[in-house]
């Protein structure tokens, strides 16, 4: 099963990857996992993605606020996405998404 999704995998996280770093602030990070199914970002500013979650869902995105991963004081400027689910032009919408999301944030 493995060798049959490793380069499905591979070319989702790399749309997912491209685009996260097209779009995100200077102050913002993004891994490149080299296995997994997520990418990890971290928005390096004031922002808490906990309640940007809402806003996100009713833009119709959706991520893991990364707090909840942290076993001690968290970064709440953190987001986990997963790249598996979806093919890379509906990842592609999904960041457009995500990007108006983050344009608009309080």
């Amino acid at each position: 099963h493995i060798a049959g999704v490793v380069g499905l995998y591979r070319e989702r996280r790399d749309a997912m990857h491209a685009g996260l770093r097209a779009m995100l602030p200077p102050t913002a990070s993004v891994t490149r996992p080299a296995g997994g199914m997520f990418c990890w970002v971290t928005l390096g500013d004031t922002t808490d993605t906990a309640p940007l979650l809402d806003i996100a869902v009713r833009g119709g995105v959706a991520f893991a606020p990364g707090w909840s991963f942290f076993p001690g004081t968290p970064d709440r400027s953190t987001m986990r996405l997963s790249f598996v689910t979806n093919p890379p032009d509906t990842i592609a919408e999904g960041l457009r998404r995500l990007d108006a999301v983050l344009a608009n944030r309080p």
